[in-house]
């Protein structure tokens, strides 16, 4: 049997949409998107969530920036990035940028802290993933919550259903999670 396509996920899309819906009821007029162009099916579908919920709201996706991978210093390259090419505009409209996981957006945050920013008084700043760091930031930071434990509970026991059915067809647990608020937003 090809058991191939036997996977459990986690809802980027959902996830994605939850994050920007929040951003716009705290009143984010301008959210940037920091992406990580090595991610694949997850920044696809997060990327796609940014655009589809700003379009929902009649706002425009206008600032996107992709780094090459999602780590700290990737996420402080990006928003040096953006600063240098949209400082003014971050400055007098009032901007939210969403990165692709939470350790851009630690990047994000220590950057924006250097060039003066209040957050999330004058920008708010959110994530993805909720990893235990995420509570301690300066200030805490806004995520989605990924359902780990839930995963690796739903992958072992499709790991025992394909043991006890080894012809089972393909099975896919998609698993939501939640959004965590916390004062970066």
């Amino acid at each position: 049997a090809d058991n191939s396509g036997h996977s459990v996920c986690h809802d980027d899309y959902g996830g994605g949409c939850a994050i920007v819906q929040h951003l716009i009821k705290r009143g984010y007029q301008n959210i940037v998107y920091l992406g990580n162009a090595s991610a694949g099916k997850a920044q696809t579908d997060r990327q796609q969530a940014w655009r589809d919920t700003l379009k929902q709201h009649l706002l425009v996706p206008s600032i996107q920036i992709d780094s090459p991978e999602g780590r700290v210093q990737d996420g402080a390259a990006a928003t040096e990035q953006l600063l240098s090419q949209h400082n003014q505009k971050l400055r007098h409209q009032r901007s939210a940028i969403w990165c692709f996981n939470d350790a851009m957006a630690f990047g994000a945050l220590a950057v924006l802290h250097r060039h003066g920013f209040v957050i999330p008084t004058d920008i708010g700043v959110a994530g993805f993933d909720d990893i235990e760091a995420a509570a301690f930031a300066i200030p805490a930071l806004t995520t989605w919550h990924q359902p780990r434990q839930e995963m690796g509970a739903a992958a072992v026991q499709m790991l025992f259903n394909l043991i006890e059915n080894p012809d089972a067809p393909p099975a896919n647990a998609i698993m939501p999670g939640w959004l965590v608020v916390r004062h970066s937003t």
